[in-house]
């Protein structure tokens, strides 16, 4: 099966994503949720984790840091789910600018999770197995 990697983006428009995300080990689990009602592009993919994925060593943490952004850490953690951004638009083509294989929404659609990665510069990424289509096969 391939491996798709894309860009996790937009993180700064869901705080206390940023916050998050800094908490989560690469690997951590998360979902992918299409979202076709969205205005700017309807190929555009939500991510999200599940609160419990967050180490309970990294809670202290984000208990202090969540009041300045008008949350605790009680209200996080009881959320079915955490919109931490969106897979990276990139009209079927290449995302180069994040490195050789990268891709994007067109590739990741019919996905329903992923996993988390950070490339060298700290950057969030996704990664996700693409199984074969059943007219593949054939």
């Amino acid at each position: 099966m391939p491996m798709l990697k894309s860009l996790l983006v937009g993180v700064h428009f869901h705080p206390p994503a940023k916050l998050i995300l800094a908490s989560l080990p690469a690997g951590t689990p998360v979902s992918l949720v299409p979202e076709p009602e969205n205005p700017y592009d309807p190929d555009a993919i939500q991510v999200y984790v599940d609160p419990s994925h967050i180490p309970a060593s990294e809670r202290p943490g984000l208990e202090l840091a969540l009041p300045g952004m008008g949350q605790d850490l009680v209200s996080i953690l009881t959320q079915d789910s955490i919109l931490l951004g969106h897979v990276a638009a990139t009209g079927g083509k290449p995302l180069l600018k994040a490195g050789p294989g990268f891709v994007g929404t067109l590739e990741f659609a019919g996905l329903r999770s992923a996993r988390l990665g950070f490339s060298p510069d700290g950057s969030p990424t996704l990664t996700a197995e693409k199984e074969a289509n059943d007219d593949q096969e054939a």
